[in-house]
C-alpha cells in the first residue's frame, strides 16, 4: 500500500506507531504457537494497516468470525489480497458473505460447517460424496484445502489431491462452544508443522475432541490433543 493511498485522509484518521509484540508467557508455550514481531505500523482507523520493515516469523494468519459493524463484508478478501505478496498463508473461516467475497482471495485454507457449505453452494448436502463434491468446487475455485466440519458427523478434508473423511470421536461431550475454533487451531498447527494432508486432519480433529471435553471455554491442552491422536478414525473417499 502506497504512502499516497493515506494522503487523502486527514492526520486525525491516520496513526502512526512503532510496535513489538512479544508473547513468551508460560502459558502461551504450553497451548499456543507464538511469534515475535517489531516493525512500523501504519494504520487507517479503524480497520486498515500495513507493516514495513517489518521481522517477523509469521506466516499463517487466521481470518475468523464476525466483524465489527463499521466492516465491509469482503474486509477478509482485502486483508488476504493485501497480504498474498508476503507468503503468507491466509486460513479462513467465515460464513455468509464474508466466506462467499473471502473465496475470492483464494485463501489456503477454508473451514466452513456443513449449513455455510450449503448456504455457499445453494444445494441440500445430505451425504459424504455431496460435501466432497461441494469441497472439490473450493479447490477448483483456488482453494488449497476446504475442511468441513459436520458437528455429531465428524468432519471431511479436501485438497487437489484427496478427500478425507473422519467420524465424530466416541468420548463424553461436556461442551460444543469452541470446537469449530479448536480444529482450526488443529489445522493450523498441522501446516505449522509441515504434516500431510492426513496428519493436519488428525490434528485438527483431535484438538476439536479436546475442545468437547473441556467445560465451558477452558482453553484446552496440548496433552489432551496428543491423546486423542490415535483415536481419530480417517478414511479416504
Amino acid at each position: 500500500m502506497r504512502d499516497s493511498f493515506f494522503e487523502k485522509y486527514k492526520t486525525s484518521e491516520v496513526t502512526n506507531t512503532r510496535r513489538v509484540i512479544n508473547t513468551p508467557s508460560a502459558f502461551t508455550r504450553e497451548h499456543f504457537f507464538y511469534i515475535q514481531e517489531a516493525g512500523y505500523l501504519k494504520s487507517l482507523k479503524p480497520h486498515m494497516s500495513r507493516r514495513s520493515g517489518l521481522q517477523s516469523y509469521l506466516f499463517l494468519i487466521v481470518l475468523s468470525g464476525s466483524l465489527p459493524p463499521a466492516c465491509p463484508a469482503d474486509y477478509y478478501r482485502t486483508v488476504m489480497e493485501r497480504i498474498a505478496r508476503k507468503n503468507v498463508r491466509c486460513v479462513l473461516d467465515a460464513d455468509g458473505l464474508r466466506l462467499r467475497a473471502g473465496l475470492e482471495a483464494k485463501p489456503f485454507l477454508v473451514k466452513p460447517n456443513r449449513d455455510e457449505l450449503e448456504e455457499l453452494t445453494g444445494e441440500p448436502l445430505r451425504t459424504l460424496d455431496d460435501i466432497a463434491r461441494a469441497a472439490r468446487g473450493l479447490i477448483e475455485r483456488g482453494v488449497g484445502i476446504a475442511a468441513v466440519s459436520l458437528g455429531a458427523e465428524g468432519a471431511l478434508i479436501a485438497d487437489e489431491h484427496d478427500v478425507y473423511c473422519a467420524p465424530r470421536l466416541e468420548i463424553p461431550v461436556r461442551s460444543t462452544v469452541g470446537a469449530g475454533d479448536a480444529m482450526c487451531a488443529g489445522l493450523c498447527a498441522g501446516l505449522a508443522r509441515g504434516g500431510s494432508l492426513e496428519e493436519i486432519f488428525r490434528l485438527g480433529m483431535a484438538c476439536a475432541g479436546a475442545a468437547v471435553m473441556s467445560e465451558g471455554t477452558r482453553p484446552i491442552k496440548r496433552a489432551e490433543c496428543e491423546k486423542l491422536l490415535s483415536r481419530v478414525q480417517i478414511r479416504r473417499l
